[in-house]
């Protein structure tokens, strides 16, 4: 809790997750994870936690998951997600991990952030509601965002996004 990660980079070896911070059923409040560095989830890798009041911004991964990568059975509440690239899911990728167990993100804002695909969020099985999704961009699918399999979104407002292909506010992809 009320705690700062800053300039962190994982480097390799056997495993390559997180630069801020690898959470596995954890608890995390009033956290900043900023500019750290990952191959997935550049500034947090978590399974089954709970986010609360964090900011996530600048950070990178060269795969999945820029700023949150989110594996599976996570809840993000009132987090800011601003200014992350990744490949997929600049500012969250939500995965799965084939549970059907989704995410949820509630009360979250997802700005300024960049990938191929998913600018602000790729994710699987997601619940996302009372969001703000704004700014964000995609050189290919889902500026704002791209859900795969079956997601909801609800009460979010979705603007000033914008995809290289399809999608520039939702894109839903046929997984």
């Amino acid at each position: 809790e009320d705690c700062v990660f800053r300039n962190n980079t994982v480097m390799g070896g056997s495993s390559y997750n997180g630069g801020g911070a690898y959470a596995s059923s954890s608890t995390i409040a009033n956290c900043r994870f900023m500019e750290n560095n990952a191959y997935n989830g550049g500034g947090l890798w978590a399974t089954e936690s709970s986010v609360s009041n964090c900011l996530v911004s600048g950070n990178m991964a060269r795969n999945q998951g820029g700023g949150v990568f989110a594996n599976y059975n996570c809840q993000l509440t009132g987090c800011e997600i601003i200014g992350n690239s990744a490949g997929y899911g600049g500012g969250i990728f939500s995965s799965n991990n084939y549970l059907n167990t989704g995410n949820t993100f509630n009360h979250c804002k997802l700005s300024n952030n960049s990938a191929s695909n998913g600018g602000g969020m790729y994710g699987s099985y997601v619940n996302v509601q009372n969001c703000l999704v704004s700014n964000n961009t995609a050189t290919s699918n889902g500026g704002g965002l791209t859900l795969n399999a079956t997601s909801l979104l609800k009460n979010t407002t979705i603007v000033r996004n914008l995809s290289g292909e399809d999608g520039s506010g939702v894109y839903g992809g046929n997984n």
